[in-house]
């Protein structure tokens, strides 16, 4: 895709978590779908408060914030809940 200015800008949105889980980098809802393939109940404002309170590392494009698959990993290791 180019600007205005000709440079070439890349979509950030292809890095969308398929189903398939390929996606080195998550958006909030693939973070969501992903979260949820591992059996993990988490929800969108679950996220922006852990991205919003800095627990997890994240990217900022423009509005959209992004989360690596590993930083993503980490914080659900650290924050799993146990059923007792």
């Amino acid at each position: 895709m180019q600007r205005a200015n000709g440079q070439e800008q890349t979509d950030a949105t292809t890095e969308r978590a398929p189903e398939s889980g390929n996606s080195k980098f998550f958006d909030i809802d693939g973070i969501v779908r992903y979260s949820h393939s591992l059996g993990a109940d988490v929800t969108k404002t679950f996220v922006r408060s852990a991205i919003s309170s800095g627990r997890v590392p994240h990217l900022k494009l423009g509005k959209r914030f992004y989360v690596s698959r590993e930083a993503w990993d980490r914080f659900l290791a650290n924050n799993e809940r146990r059923a007792r």
